[in-house]
């Protein structure tokens, strides 16, 4: 049958998408500030950028990043010391500004009138990781803290960019005040979350409700895991999952799988990412139980707002786990963080995977270590820094990326996220103290390699295109393919990662790839796939004799450019007449030049002309079988259904013959069957005796028919009257017929009288037995002595009572009669009796 070509050629392609930024490609920068801890600030003048500006080093600050890119930080601690400041940091400038707050610290807050801004309204000194937020228009959220004393608040300030002006939005303005959950699900003016700190995990949804979760409202042994919700529509808070008591265990139920009991335990929580289903993430903690006994957990949760269930993602669900760091840059099962808390430096890049830098664990060990999550695959990549704690940093130049260079390990920092990379600032390290330094990382530009298969063919060519990341710890973010056939309409461009596209007309087609990373880097690679017009394949054959592989199969092409090379399987020819084949299908594949091919198969028969065996039709014959059945073939092998191996065999017997015979590759078989007709058996006569009914039988052959001189047609017939009775039995030409005569009943034996008067009257003068058919006849007649005094073996002849010439005297003589009868077959009767002589 005619196929059109295809090819199989792989093309392999690589190549790198380039960018300009600050630095290279998976590498740090040391962007701003200092190279030493605990350095004071330069804070310049209030509202005016300056290259020397500088925030001091401070852990566990509020920040946030407007919707212009730049970067706020308020607050934070460094000992006792409480910031009150607000900065912000231009990324494109490299500078910082003093927006707000004295540049002192421990100043108490300025709360004006709740629910009105105004420009002398401050927070006063903030720390201890504050929750933070930016809303839907920009303006930023700050929530609890504690000013130093240990003494955590519960208010709730947002700052608007626009007019550089806090408003106290809610809270009691004093320190240490209690939850009040109200209901759980149920809005209420008067629910509050109560004083709050160490806790950063932290959410806006997508209706621009505030999330926050966990923490604690008075420092170690105190820790809770409920979830609360701000809709700043409303003004109020809504407690929204887990419980309303401190200090409890985490339900983790099936790993993957959400339930309405499932809740992360109670936890000062620093690490949170929201994804872009709207879901909400956090990450480790501790349950700061004890300043001694801290557990310190690695385990990942999401949270679905919809069906308010959280769910068990990553991670164990014991505390206090070490890190499985396997190999940089490769995602593994086995890869997870360890425990830790104070993780405050997180990021969701626009690929949505989530990423987190650093923390402390139980033995107080500082971490550099920088971490990927995937949510697509679920797997952990840790992409750079050490798996060893308390590193120390490695600066090198201002603004200068090396491949060497590293923040230290450190616990508090704050971070941020633009399409540079990703931005951490200060943070306590193991050395004691608190930073200032800000840090660019630039994660790695996409490495990747394409493969399509085929580069050319013959229409219709079917390409299919695939994208593989082959190094670094790169990701794609999106694909825009253009396969240069706008003929193909919609068709024409895929954004998927391994698109396929067909070429339905000859021609050279520009393909384009423009692949962007989650920094939104992008780069083009072009490529021209090549499709040809083809060519028609069609095949035939001649058949294989009996004695020699004869067969041919021969393939025709039309169209294409030639040379064309042939391949036959399973014969293995490379012509385009493949011979010397024996029966059987082959398959033939056909390529051109062009690097079209078609593949078509034919069938090459068996010419067996001549070479059958014939045992005749079915045959029925008359009388005894003796046949001879001759297979033919002189010189074949025979096999029969009796075992016999010759070619003629002798049968006897009625029933079906068979024979196989073979010569070379040819096999014949051939059956017969053969039936027979024989003359029917109604030898000798019969008479009815003491039976009223005789039955006649003339045998019971199949496909056989019976007419008797009664009539009757079937195989036998019932009588109750004496004569000649005929059947003809006939079967196509074989005609057979019999006779029997039967007689009347002969009786059932002799009769002998009991008493004869031999006393000259010619009345009953003899003693004699009555009866017809009687044969084999011998009477014996004794006296009472035993004496015998007549014997005849005449049926006829009587005793006339007579004894050695004289009378006998009157007396009971004995008799005995032997005798056969035609009713009574060929046995010998005996009766004995007796009879009086009476004169």
């Amino acid at each position: 049958m005619p196929v059109n070509g295809k090819s199989a050629v792989l093309l392999f392609i690589q190549f790198l998408l380039t960018w300009n930024a600050y630095g290279q490609f998976n590498q740090w920068t040391w962007m701003h500030g200092d190279n030493t801890p605990s350095q004071p600030g330069v804070y310049g003048t209030q509202g005016v950028a300056a290259p020397g500006n500088k925030p001091p080093g401070r852990y566990e600050a509020a920040q946030w990043k407007d919707q212009q890119g730049n970067f706020w930080m308020y607050g934070g601690g460094s000992g006792v010391l409480r910031y009150c400041d607000l900065w912000k940091y231009d990324p494109l400038t490299n500078m910082w500004t003093w927006m707000h707050g004295s540049s002192l610290t421990n100043q108490a807050a300025v709360y004006g009138v709740q629910g009105v801004s105004a420009p002398a309204n401050t927070p006063g000194g903030i720390g201890f990781a504050a929750c933070t937020w930016t809303d839907v228009n920009g303006n930023l959220w700050m929530f609890g803290g504690d000013d130093g004393t240990n003494a955590p608040f519960d208010n709730l300030w947002k700052y608007d960019p626009l007019i550089n002006e806090w408003t106290w939005i809610k809270g009691t303005g004093t320190p240490g005040p209690a939850p009040v959950h109200g209901v759980q699900g149920v809005a209420a003016p008067a629910n509050t979350p109560g004083a709050r700190v160490e806790s950063s995990c932290t959410w806006t949804d997508n209706a621009g409700n505030l999330w926050m979760f966990g923490g604690t409202t008075s420092g170690v042994g105190v820790s809770f895991n409920d979830l609360w919700k701000y809709d700043p529509l409303t003004n109020m808070w809504t407690w929204m999952k887990g419980s309303n008591f401190a200090n409890q265990p985490g339900v983790y139920g099936a790993l993957g799988t959400a339930a309405p009991a499932n809740t992360p335990g109670s936890r000062w929580c620093y690490t949170s990412w929201k994804d872009n289903g709207g879901n909400l993430w956090l990450f480790g903690g501790t349950d700061a139980l004890s300043p001694i006994g801290m557990n310190f957990f690695n385990d990942l949760w999401k949270y679905d707002i919809v069906s308010n269930q959280w769910a068990w993602m990553s991670g164990s669900n014991q505390p206090n786990q070490s890190g499985v760091y396997g190999t940089l840059c490769t995602p593994s099962p086995a890869n997870v963080p360890g425990g830790r808390a104070e993780t405050r430096s997180c990021w969701t890049d626009s690929c949505g995977n989530f990423w987190l830098l650093g923390g402390r664990d139980l033995g107080f060990n500082l971490f550099n270590d920088l971490w990927r999550y995937n949510l697509a695959t679920g797997l952990w990549t840790w992409v750079s820094g050490d798996n060893t704690p308390n590193q120390p940093g490695v600066y090198g130049t201002i603004t200068v990326p090396s491949p060497t260079n590293k923040p230290g390990g450190r616990m508090g920092a704050v971070s941020w996220i633009n399409a540079s990379g990703l931005w951490l600032f200060g943070g306590y390290d193991f050395s004691g103290g608190e930073h200032n330094d800000l840090w660019l990382y630039t994660p790695d530009t996409v490495s990747v390699s394409v493969q399509a298969q085929p580069l050319s063919g013959c229409v219709p060519l079917s390409v299919n295109f695939s994208v593989t990341i082959q190094q670094g710890c790169s990701s794609v973010k999106d694909y825009s393919w253009n396969f240069g056939d706008p003929a193909s309409g919609t068709a024409d461009t895929s954004s998927l990662a391994q698109p396929a596209h067909v070429y339905n007309s000859a021609g050279s087609y520009t393909v384009t790839l423009i692949a962007h990373d989650c920094q939104g880097r992008a780069d083009t690679l072009q490529t021209v796939v090549t499709a040809s017009p083809g060519f028609t394949l069609s095949t035939i054959s001649t058949p294989s004799g009996c004695l020699t592989a004869g067969g041919t199969a021969t393939a025709n092409t039309s169209g294409g450019t030639s040379p064309f090379v042939y391949l036959w399987q399973p014969s293995g020819n490379t012509n385009a007449s493949a011979t010397g084949l024996l029966p059987g299908t082959y398959t033939v594949t056909v390529t051109d030049a062009s690097n079209c091919s078609a593949i078509d198969s034919v069938v090459v028969g068996l010419n067996s002309s001549g070479f059958d065996v014939n045992l005749g039709n079915d045959s029925t014959v008359c009388g005894p079988v003796n046949f001879v059945l001759d297979a033919g073939q002189a010189g074949s092998g025979y096999t029969w259904s009796t075992g016999e191996v010759t070619q003629l065999i002798s049968v006897s017997d009625t029933g079906l013959y068979w024979v196989q015979i073979s010569t070379g590759i040819c096999s014949d078989a051939d059956s017969i069957h053969i039936a027979a007709v024989l003359p029917p058996a109604l030898n000798g006569s019969g008479s009815f005796c003491e039976q009223p009914v005789i039955t006649l039988q003339a045998g019971n052959q199949n496909g056989v028919s019976y007419l008797w001189s009664t009539g009757d047609t079937t195989s036998s017939i019932s009588i109750s009257q004496p004569g000649l009775y005929t059947v003809i039995v006939s079967s196509g030409n074989c005609i057979f017929s019999d006779s029997i005569s039967v007689s009347e009943a002969a009786g059932g034996g002799p009769w002998f009288p009991n008493a004869f008067t031999p006393n000259g009257n010619n009345l009953n003068e003899v003693f004699r037995p009555e009866g017809e058919a009687i044969s084999d006849y011998h009477l014996s007649i004794f006296n009472r002595w035993g004496e015998l005094i007549f014997e005849t073996g005449d049926f006829a002849q009587g005793w006339n009572g007579f004894y050695k010439g004289r009378l006998v005297q009157e007396d009971v003589y004995v008799w005995i009669a032997d005798y056969k009868t035609a009713c009574e077959g060929t046995g010998i009767s005996r009766r004995i009796g007796h009879v009086s002589v009476i004169r």
